[in-house]
């Protein structure tokens, strides 16, 4: 193998796993064989291969969305937790854009409790389409609701707090 460039007209076929490339099969001039590769509407790695004869080579593409937020689904972490002041919750949120993809890292969730309870941090950042906080319990038995807002969607989750015996 000496590097130099195969020879023009040299046919080369690509293939990805995730968006499309158009044109499949091209052929080379000066070495070089073009084609474009095109996101689909899902995130994620493209692997794209060149194939000539027996030889290959791949590369990697991250596709990451630009679409704003769409819905966002909220869990607590245990659901209940009992009124004494220090119990603590973990709240996920899980946010997606229009087509069901992870919204862009950095995203901002923000997070907010009826009164009885308190959040920290208030806000988060989006990582794979989630952000996370802690809700911790005040003294008082209730249900508290937590309420997530990215972009202009809101999600929400009941979390109860019960009587310490």
């Amino acid at each position: 193998m000496s590097n130099n460039p195969v020879s023009n007209g040299t046919v080369v076929n690509f293939a990805t796993n995730l968006g499309t490339i158009s044109p499949p099969t091209t052929t080379t001039t000066n070495g070089i064989a073009l084609a474009t590769l095109t996101p689909g509407t899902r995130s994620g790695t493209a692997v794209v291969t060149a194939t000539v004869g027996a030889a290959w080579g791949t590369t990697n593409v991250m596709f990451t969305t630009s679409y704003p937020p769409q819905n966002i689904a909220v869990t607590a972490y245990p659901l209940q937790i009992p009124a004494n002041g220090v119990s603590t919750s973990t709240i996920t949120a899980t946010v997606t854009e229009v087509y069901g993809n992870p919204v862009a890292d950095g995203t901002t969730a923000n997070f907010f409790v009826t009164s009885g309870a308190t959040i920290a941090p208030p806000s988060a950042s989006t990582v794979g389409g989630i952000a996370t906080t802690t809700l911790r319990a005040g003294t008082t038995p209730a249900t508290v609701t937590v309420r997530v807002i990215a972009g202009s969607r809101i999600g929400e989750v009941n979390v109860v707090l019960y009587a310490v015996p």
